[in-house]
C-alpha cells in the first residue's frame, strides 16, 4: 500500500513538471518572439502575424490532436509532443531567418497542441476520487509556469541572448520528455479506437463539455482583454507617465494574477467536489466581481490596480479548473478529444478578447476592467446547468 503511495505521488510529481514545461516555453518566448524576428529582417506586420502563428495553427491542429490522443494513447502522443515541442523551440535560435523562424513556429504550434489534450486526459485517469482538487494541483504548475516564464524571457535574452533564451525552455521540455516514458499507460489507451465511437463519447458528455468550454471560453476571453489592453489604458488614464512603466506593471499585474491562481486551484478545486464545479466557479467569479468593481469603484492607480488582478486570480484558478472537470467528465476514451475543444475555445477567446481589449484601453483603466467584468458575470450562467 505504502508503495502505491509513493507511485502515486512520482507520476503526480512527472505530471507536474510536465505541466510547468509545457506553459513555460509559451510564457517566455512570448514577449519576446517579435523582436527577435523583427532582428531576423521581419516588418512589424510579419512579426505580429510570426507571434499568432501559433494560434492559426493550433486552432485546427488542437481537434485534430485530440482525436490523436484517443485513438493511439495518452502517453505516446504527449511524449511526442513533448519532443516536438523541445525541438520545435530550440531551432528558434537557430534561425538565419525570418522565414526559417516561421516554419519553426508553426512546428511549435503542431507540438504543443498534443501537449495538453494528452496531459489533461492523463491527469484525469490518475486522478483519485477527488477529481476537482487532483486536477487542482496538476494545473497549478501551469500558473506557476507561465509567471516565472513571462518574468524571465527577457532578462535571459538580454543577459546572455536569443540562444540562451530558447534553449533553457528546450532543456526543460527535454527532461519532461524523457520523465514521460515513466508515465504508466494503460492497456485501452494503446487500443485503437473508431473515429464514430469517440465523437459519440463527447456527445455522452453533453451539458457538462458544453458548460466546460463555455467557462474556459470566457475567461480567455477576460484574459485576452487584458492582454489586448492593459499596458495602454495604463497610459491614457494617466496611472503611469511612460511606456516602459505602463508595461512593467501590466506584467507585474499579469504574473501576481498567475502567481496567486496556483494555491487557488487546490483550494476551489477541493470546493469543486464538495459543491460540483458549476458553483465553485460562480463562486470564484463573485468574488473576483467584487474585487474588480471595488477597484473601480476606489479608482484605478498603480496600487489598486494590483488588488484588481489579485481578485481577478480567483476566477482565473475557478473557471480553468472548473471547465477541466466539466470537459473530462466524459467516457475515458474521449476525454483528448474534449481537451482538444477545450484548447480550441481558449485559444478563440484570446483571440477575441484582445482587440476588445484594445478598443476599451482608449477609454482608461476603468473601462477595461468593466470589460473584463462582463466575461466573468456571463461565466455565472452555468449554475443554470443545475
Amino acid at each position: 500500500m505504502e508503495g502505491t503511495e509513493r507511485s502515486s505521488r512520482a507520476i503526480y510529481a512527472i505530471l507536474g513538471f510536465i505541466a510547468f514545461a509545457g506553459i513555460f516555453d509559451t510564457a517566455l518566448t512570448s514577449p519576446i518572439l517579435s523582436i527577435y524576428a523583427r532582428e531576423l529582417g521581419a516588418t512589424p506586420a510579419l512579426a505580429g502575424f510570426i507571434v499568432g502563428l501559433y494560434s492559426l495553427i493550433a486552432i485546427p491542429a488542437s481537434i485534430v490532436a485530440g482525436l490523436l490522443v484517443d485513438r493511439l494513447g495518452r502517453k505516446r502522443m504527449l511524449t511526442v509532443g513533448l519532443l516536438v515541442d523541445s525541438l520545435a523551440i530550440f531551432s528558434y535560435g537557430l534561425a538565419g531567418s525570418y522565414q526559417q523562424l516561421m516554419v519553426f513556429r508553426a512546428i511549435h504550434a503542431l507540438g504543443g497542441s498534443l501537449v495538453f489534450p494528452a496531459f489533461i486526459a492523463k491527469a484525469r485517469e490518475v486522478s483519485g476520487p477527488r477529481v476537482g482538487m487532483s486536477m487542482g494541483f496538476l494545473l497549478a504548475p501551469i500558473a506557476m509556469g507561465y509567471a516565472l516564464g513571462s518574468g524571465l524571457g527577457g532578462a535571459v535574452a538580454r543577459s546572455y541572448g536569443y540562444l540562451a533564451a530558447f534553449s533553457l525552455p528546450a532543456a526543460l521540455l527535454f527532461i519532461a520528455f524523457l520523465l514521460s516514458f515513466l508515465v504508466p499507460e494503460r492497456r485501452e489507451e494503446s487500443a485503437w479506437k473508431g473515429l464514430r465511437k469517440v465523437i459519440q463519447d463527447v456527445k455522452e458528455g453533453g451539458a457538462n463539455v458544453i458548460s466546460g468550454l463555455w467557462l474556459i471560453f470566457l475567461i480567455y476571453v477576460a484574459l485576452g482583454v487584458l492582454a489586448g489592453g492593459l499596458g495602454t489604458s495604463l497610459l491614457i488614464g494617466r496611472v503611469v507617465e511612460s511606456e516602459r512603466e505602463a508595461r512593467f506593471l501590466a506584467g507585474i499585474s499579469l504574473a501576481l494574477t498567475a502567481l496567486l491562481s496556483a494555491p487557488l486551484m487546490i483550494a476551489l478545486g477541493y470546493l469543486s467536489d464538495l459543491r460540483g464545479p458549476p458553483v465553485a466557479s460562480a463562486a470564484s467569479a463573485a468574488l473576483s466581481l467584487l474585487g474588480i468593481l471595488a477597484v473601480i469603484a476606489l479608482g484605478v492607480s498603480s496600487s489598486t490596480l494590483l488588488l484588481a488582478m489579485a481578485a481577478f486570480s480567483f476566477s482565473l484558478a475557478g473557471l480553468i479548473v472548473a471547465s477541466t472537470v466539466l470537459v473530462t467528465d466524459v467516457p475515458t476514451g474521449a476525454r483528448g478529444t474534449a481537451v482538444g475543444l477545450q484548447q480550441v475555445f481558449n485559444i478563440v477567446g484570446v483571440a477575441l478578447g484582445a482587440p476588445i481589449g484594445g478598443i476599451l484601453a482608449s477609454s482608461g483603466p476603468s473601462a477595461l476592467l468593466l470589460g473584463v467584468s462582463a466575461p466573468l458575470l456571463l461565466s455565472m450562467l452555468v449554475l443554470l446547468k443545475r
